[in-house]
């Protein structure tokens, strides 16, 4: 140490201590500064009170008011964080600061003799330098007190009590000719500004900088301050202790060691306290220390990223995948990861990676099933609004974006809004990337149509799921067991588990296992008409080719509508791809590599290879026609060529006369007013309805539509011909009837029954005993969505009850075709949870609902079934035009118009006239008509092979008695109808047929002028 640094109390002059002078002028500061507001505000309170009524004073009192407020306001216009200056200023301050800070640890760096040296502060340029920080210091301070609103709040705050300790000391000093240690070590605490000025130039920008620069301050201060603290009672000594017997002569840096022991509980015993004043600091310290530490752990865990709970990949790896986003819920996401990778016969989708993308963390069930997909599953943190999180995700080499909906929302104009938003924002970002929409009203379906983003053409997909359903419902109406061998067709098909209850038919199993796959045609096609393709395909990779569509000319994404069971007049393409019917995507790739040279010979299509010759679009098919000699005739010519009048009724194209819509597409007639439609009970009984569809709608509490006009138009198609039209009756309470009329008002041979049907009284007027078919649904769910077991039980319980119906001879008072027993009615429940299904088959829980009688034979339609349909459409955005050419009897581009203007069926105008449209028709005939009743205990490939070249008729599968599939002992335990039936898709060739069977067979398509 320089000579110049003399211990105070070593001199004689200087013999005792004046460190209380120090203290004293610190803590007065703040209140020496605080007395004059405290006695303006005073003298403020008290003119105000006593002289309400003076206006001199008043004017005086505003006078003083406005220039204190100009005073603030210009100050802080100077100091502010907002303003350049401002910054430079803080800047400056923190600079000073820490200046000030370094000048104390050369202070204390050495051993300390004591904390008072005496000496002559003009001979020491370390003192002035500190004494220039000390005063720009104080420049600083005036101008955040002048700037300050509140001015006495503002003297007693953290920096404020910093300056006091700081900065007065140093004037003290120069009076007293001695420098005290004391506390200048606070100026650590004005370090906090420094991250301020950071946030504020932008070095440090999400909270989790900011938090963890504070946290390294926080930690700096409660060493230096321990540090300085320590130094100060150790060297300095109690003050009571004359000889100083207790004094300690360390260096601060030994107490900021000490403190680090401290802080971390550690405790080596190395350095302690002997002063009474240290010990007691120190048990203070400690106590301190540990809610410290408490705090720091808490705070640093939270800072921390936590360990990636679920997998995570490299991004830039992404090409060809899909982001899912929307209703991102465990069960939703379990439905589809399990649809996805779990059905063996998916749409070629297996390899291909999953990238979930929404705003919240995922929760614990959620981090699970991630972990059980991670190796092909990843969750992204994010919004689809945020064009960085679209970057994250890749959105640009993604093959599609699904869209996911809360079917079951309470506020489905929200939910739809919301997606129509997301949907808005992703085509933004790239317009190319597909999307595939799910939406929960009719309405946004239309809406969406006319987006121009959106292009069907181009893959985009919008599913309306209740639209699907009631179109179903409609078909399964007109051709029972619709509803199952379509849903199985569309649906993802997982491994079914054996049924410990009944022996499941085999033929159903086999079709249950079939999927619709879209494939390009190979070389061994090209040239073919379809019927010809559909032949080879049959017979030689028992595949069921049901449509055909081509590819754009300019895009591969790009296609045209497809048409079912074409004509001869239509020749494949080689841009031409097909709809076929086959149990696995590889087998239906068959259709792709079949090579007239190469697989002549092949008998398992399952065993047909790539081909290994040059493929060449010219070489001949006669060898994959080994029977061609057959081609005009089967067999030995049992079957003759000549159609019969049966089989012209079957593919007549003069449906006869009627109104049809604008799109031509529909049977049409003049607005009905509701009251001339509406029926009362007591009317409805007199009524003769025979071979009618009954709907039943069942009470809910709902203020919406729930698309009836899409269950009734399967019904009035341009394809039913009017004399075979049935009446369509609709049981259900005023008000919802009410708010369906609008959109069936115009369809023809509607009557609407105004009442419950769960009341007694009510149910006769329906007439089930003599129906075609009866459809029950509920207008709505009325229990949430997270209840499986109760959700469908007002549908089950009704069910239940209509089954157990038996009708005597009073019921029937004519005599004409009837129903004796409930359970031979033909009924339909619509139900939403596949769980619900065990109630009606009255079979255990752990039995697969798609294995029950109920779901067999298409007496229940499930919307758990179609939940999945999105994942199919991604690899085949195709499939839903072919539902709609199947379901509603083609398609046309006047119907394309009404449906996304959503104004309904309208007549006929100059404007717009029915034009030409394609008309595919969908029917179930009796194997014991005129046409096929020959093929009886015949394999079903000859069937299939004269309907096709005989007639241009496809068949597609069979609908078959349960009864022939039934050993004696389950038959006498057979609780359902005698004629109830199970679907078989796509049956094999060698399947003998019976009598009894039904077939589904599709007409060849027409167009229609």
């Amino acid at each position: 140490m320089s000579s110049q640094y003399i211990p105070c109390r070593s001199l004689p002059l200087y013999d005792h201590r004046r460190w209380y002078a120090f203290l004293i002028v610190s803590v007065a500061t703040p209140f020496v500064l605080a007395a004059p507001i405290v006695l303006w505000r005073l003298f403020r309170f008290f003119t105000r009170g006593t002289h309400k009524t003076s206006s001199t004073a008043t004017d005086a009192s505003k006078a003083l008011i406005g220039w204190d407020a100009r005073l603030s306001l210009s100050a802080s216009r100077i100091s502010s964080d907002q303003t350049a200056l401002g910054q430079l200023l803080k800047f400056l301050a923190v600079v000073f600061c820490t200046g000030s800070l370094i000048i104390y640890f050369r202070d204390t760096a050495p051993n300390c003799i004591d904390v008072e040296m005496c000496h002559d502060w003009l001979e020491d340029p370390w003192w002035n330098v500190d004494l220039a920080f000390n005063c720009y210091l104080l420049i600083y301070f005036i101008l955040r007190f002048m700037s300050a609103q509140n001015k006495l709040a503002f003297l007693f705050e953290i920096y404020s009590v910093v300056d006091y300790f700081t900065i007065p000391v140093t004037f003290v000093a120069i009076g007293l000719n001695r420098n005290w240690h004391g506390l200048r070590y606070l100026r650590i605490i004005n370090l906090l500004w420094l991250v301020d000025l950071l946030h504020r130039f932008k070095a440090l920008k999400t909270v989790a900088q900011i938090q963890f620069s504070r946290l390294v301050v926080y930690i700096t201060i409660a060493i230096i301050v321990g540090a300085g603290t320590f130094l100060l009672l150790e060297c300095q000594g109690d003050p009571w202790d004359i000889d100083n017997t207790l004094q300690q002569n360390g260096t601060f840096w030994n107490y900021a060691y000490f403190s680090v022991v401290t802080i971390s509980t550690v405790g080596y015993g190395d350095l302690g306290c002997k002063t009474v004043l240290g010990k007691l600091f120190c048990c203070l310290y400690i106590f301190a220390c540990l809610f410290f530490i408490a705090s720091f752990i808490a705070t640093a865990a939270s800072l921390v990223p936590p360990p990636k709970k679920y997998p995570s990949f490299d991004h830039t790896q992404y090409f060809d995948h899909i982001i899912v986003c929307g209703n991102i819920t465990h069960a939703a996401v379990a439905r589809l990861l399990g649809d996805l990778y779990e059905d063996p016969n998916v749409c070629g989708l297996e390899s291909v990676y999953l990238m979930l993308l929404h705003p919240d963390d995922p929760d614990d069930e959620m981090i699970l099933l991630l972990r059980n997909y991670q190796a092909c599953v990843e969750f992204v943190q994010g919004s689809p609004f945020d064009d960085a999180c679209l970057d994250e995700v890749r959105a640009r080499y993604a093959r599609s974006c699904i869209i996911l909906a809360d079917q079951h929302t309470a506020d489905p104009d929200a939910e739809d809004a919301k997606h129509i938003l997301e949907i808005v924002a992703i085509k933004n970002y790239c317009p190319t990337l597909r999307v595939q929409i799910q939406v929960v009203k009719s309405s946004t379906t239309g809406f969406l149509k006319n987006y121009p983003a959106i292009n069907s053409n181009r893959g985009d997909v919008i599913i309306c799921q209740e639209n699907i359903e009631m179109a179903l419902l409609g078909m399964s109406c007109r051709v029972p067991g619709f509803s199952t061998l379509f849903s199985n067709l569309i649906g993802t098909n997982r491994p079914l588990p054996a049924s410990s209850h009944i022996q499941v038919p085999w033929l159903y199993e086999h079709g249950s296992r079939m999927d619709l796959h879209c494939v390009q045609f190979g070389n061994a096609f090209l040239g073919l008409t379809v019927p010809q393709a559909a032949e080879l395909c049959f017979k030689k990779l028992n595949i069921l080719l049901i449509g055909v569509y081509t590819r754009g000319e300019y895009s591969e994404m790009e296609y045209h509508d497809v048409i079912p069971n074409a004509t001869s007049d239509v020749t494949i393409t080689n841009r031409m791809r097909g709809q076929v019917v086959a149990p696995t995507k590889g087998h239906a790739k068959s259709v792709e590599i079949l090579c007239p040279n190469c697989h002549a010979d092949a008998i398992q299509p399952g065993l047909i290879g790539p081909c290994l010759c040059a493929k060449d679009g010219e070489l001949s098919v006669n060898a994959l026609f080994k029977d061609q000699t057959q081609l005009t005739h089967i067999g030995n010519g049992a079957y003759s060529r000549t159609t019969s009048r049966e089989s012209t009724n079957i593919i007549k194209s003069d449906i006869g006369s009627g109104m049809y819509d604008s799109t031509g597409m529909f049977h049409w007639q003049m607005p009905q007013s509701f009251e001339k439609s509406l029926l009362t009970p007591e009317e409805a009984k007199t009524w003769l309805f025979e071979r009618h569809v009954a709907i039943l709608v069942l009470p809910t509490p709902t203020t919406s539509s729930i698309g009836l006009h899409h269950l009734i138009a399967p019904l009035r198609t341009s394809s039913v011909p009017l004399d075979e039209m049935s009446d369509v009756v609709i049981l259900g309470s005023e008000e919802q009837l009410r708010r369906e009329w609008p959109t069936i008002k115009m369809l023809p041979k509607v009557f609407m029954i105004a009442g419950d049907p769960t009341d007694p009284t009510v149910m006769p007027a329906a007439q089930l005993r003599n129906c075609q078919a009866a459809c029950l649904l509920a207008a709505g769910h009325s229990i949430s969505r997270h209840d499986e077991t109760l959700i469908d039980k007002d549908v089950v319980i009704l069910t239940l009850r209509l089954r157990g119906l038996a009708y005597t001879a009073e019921d029937m008072p004519i005599p004409r075709p009837y129903f004796v027993r409930g359970i031979d009615v033909p009924l339909i429940s619509y139900i939403d949870s596949g769980s619900s299904v065990r109630f009606l088959s009255q079979e255990s829980s752990a039995v697969d609902y798609q294995l029950t009688v109920p779901y067999m034979s298409g007496q229940v339609l499930s919307s758990a079934r179609l939940d999945s349909l999105l994942i199919p459409a991604c690899s085949n955005p195709s499939l839903l035009r072919l539902c709609s050419s199947l379901v509603f009897g083609g398609i046309s581009l006047e119907l394309r118009r009404v449906l996304s203007e959503g104004i309904g069926l309208q007549a006929p105008t100059e404007a717009h006239q029915p034009g030409p449209h394609l008309r595919s028709t969908i029917k179930l005939v009796d194997l014991d008509s005129d046409v096929f009743q020959a093929f009886a205990n015949k394999p079903y490939e000859d069937l299939f092979l004269y309907a096709l070249r005989d007639l241009g008729i496809l068949c597609i599968g069979l609908y078959r008695l349960f009864t022939l599939s039934l050993t004696e002992e389950e038959d006498r335990d057979w609780k359902w109808s005698s004629d109830a039936r199970y679907v078989a898709t796509n049956p094999p060739g060698n399947t003998l047929l019976d009598i009894t069977d039904r077939l589904y067979i599709l007409l060849p398509a027409q167009v229609v002028q």
